[in-house]
């Protein structure tokens, strides 16, 4: 599949507060790279990050498009500006960012706004069949379809990334 994108924030540390990559939009970014090759990471945020965003190149990424926002801008209007400019046919996204002012309502305003179906609690995604594995309850699972032009939020049960991580940044190849 072409044209992924993966929305990516900070999150803060829940002791240090110092600002870190997030683990739901890291989990977000492993079911992105399984997708596709070629996977494009946006955040919207201050260029002042821009030495903390580096831990998501890091993972395995060439390059992510940082979208400057002013002060008292609201997130979502500046990503629906974006998107409607140059939208990738997936998107992918945490199901909320920790330790920042977020509601977790990102990608259903998204969703809504851009005209495209939501998959929200995914936990991998069948790419050939457009088939995502969705975490109904805690124990029940679905497997659903959804269009060419979708936005799915991640769960954070999704496989955990660390491993993953590690595996990159030691020089070893992805599974």
């Amino acid at each position: 599949m072409n044209q992924v994108a993966v929305l990516i924030s900070l999150a803060r540390h829940p002791k240090s507060g110092r600002l870190m990559l997030s683990p739901n939009d890291a989990r977000a970014l492993a079911v992105a790279k399984e997708m596709a090759d070629d996977v494009r990471l946006i955040h919207v945020g201050e260029t002042a990050h821009a030495l903390t965003l580096r831990q998501y190149l890091g993972l395995g990424f060439p390059s992510l498009e940082l979208i400057e926002m002013t002060d008292g801008a609201d997130i979502c209007e500046v990503l629906i500006s974006y998107l409607q400019k140059d939208a990738p046919k997936v998107i992918l996204t945490g199901l909320y960012a920790l330790g920042q002012e977020d509601t977790g309502l990102v990608p259903y305003v998204l969703a809504e706004a851009l005209s495209r179906h939501l998959v929200d609690r995914v936990l991998s995604v069948v790419t050939a069949s457009n088939t995502a594995h969705q975490l109904f309850s805690r124990v029940q699972r679905r497997q659903l379809s959804f269009p060419e032009l979708a936005i799915l939020a991640v769960s954070s049960n999704a496989p955990p990334t660390l491993e993953f991580a590690a595996r990159l940044s030691s020089g070893d190849s992805a599974p």
